[in-house]
């Protein structure tokens, strides 16, 4: 901020035109511009001071943040995106970026990126928090121990089995020393591990998965988005045996149960809904398959790039049953071509 007085050194300015350095003790004015700068400067550092307007800020980032949550749980990844990253800035500005509530807001951040398959960006930002929340708590700290989950999942995700490994394996064993095996906490790092060993062919992963999903039942229930990435994942084990009939059955259960608790248009539902659907087309049944990915587009409110794709799986299996005037009605409905 401007001094209203300062002590200058002035150039007298001689009749000659030549200026001579002349340390004069004396009171300036400010101009009119540096006049304005303080005043502006000085309301600035009043609101920063000011606790009404400072609860006003806390309560304003809290909405924002519990809308970001609600467009993030509903699969609106998008706007839930740019909410969080206002959130953000703002608790930046008023916060800090140690502080613990700017830390949890780029968790959360993060972890939409990652539902919205901008792995790279969820990457980046949970590598940045788990740094911070280490410092913090250390590894046995109960936001340490779910940034590693989140970051070993969006590493799994990326194909960096190694790595990924690693940090699923630290947060399942942390979490089952500290909060209990029975926790819900641990359930879901035991499906975490148990769809990363799935994806690895290891051996193991049907036994993970079975106990995660026993235990996410219990502590979650049957249409927890937790709950459904195992049961999809314990599927595509059983599919990979050989064993058709049970994997459709637990498919089937788990898509009901989706859809009655998360709807029918969530990314989770979907995703139960697709691999039901997949897994019905392996075994020849086309007209079964059909009406789970038909019903799996009914979900869908308006197109988007998540209703095409099943569009056009739909559409696909209108074709092969013969049907290719239903096809053509289902793209054009569904805005995969005009």
């Amino acid at each position: 901020m401007a001094k209203k007085m300062v002590k200058k050194k002035k150039k007298a300015v001689k009749s000659t035109g030549e200026t001579d350095d002349v340390q004069a003790d004396e009171f300036v004015p400010d101009s009119p511009n540096d006049i304005a700068d303080d005043a502006e400067e000085e309301e600035d550092a009043a609101e920063e001071d000011d606790p009404l307007l400072q609860y006003e800020a806390a309560e304003l980032e809290a909405v924002g943040e519990a809308r970001a949550r609600g467009a993030r749980d509903a699969g609106h990844y998008a706007e839930a995106e740019g909410l969080f990253r206002k959130v953000l800035a703002s608790r930046l500005d008023t916060l800090g970026e140690a502080h613990p509530t700017t830390v949890a807001t780029k968790m959360a951040l993060g972890v939409c990126l990652h539902w919205k398959a901008d792995l790279d960006g969820a990457e980046t930002m949970l590598r940045e928090v788990l740094g911070q929340l280490r410092k913090a708590h250390g590894v046995r700290g109960a936001e340490t121990v779910s940034a590693v989950s989140a970051l070993g999942m969006v590493l799994k995700d990326k194909h960096e089995f190694g790595e990924a490994a690693l940090l699923l394996r630290e947060a399942s064993e942390v979490t089952n020393e500290v909060l209990g095996s029975s926790h819900a906490e641990a359930h879901i790092c035991r499906g975490n591990l148990g769809g990363l060993l799935k994806e690895t062919g290891d051996a193991a992963a049907e036994g993970v998965l079975r106990q995660a999903i026993d235990g996410l039942k219990g502590s979650l229930g049957e249409g927890h988005v937790a709950t459904s990435a195992s049961v999809v994942n314990l599927a595509l084990v059983m599919q990979g045996k050989g064993e058709l009939t049970g994997a459709e059955a637990m498919l089937r259960g788990a898509a009901q149960a989706s859809r009655h608790s998360m709807g029918a248009g969530h990314p989770s539902t979907q995703a139960v809904f697709a691999q039901l659907g997949a897994l019905l087309e392996a075994k020849g049944d086309m007209q079964a398959a059909l009406e789970v990915h038909s019903d799996a587009l009914s979900g869908f409110d308006a197109p988007a790039e998540a209703s095409k794709r099943v569009a056009d799986r739909v559409a696909a299996l209108l074709q092969r049953l013969g049907r290719g005037a239903d096809a053509e009605a289902v793209l054009k409905t569904h805005g995969v071509y005009a």
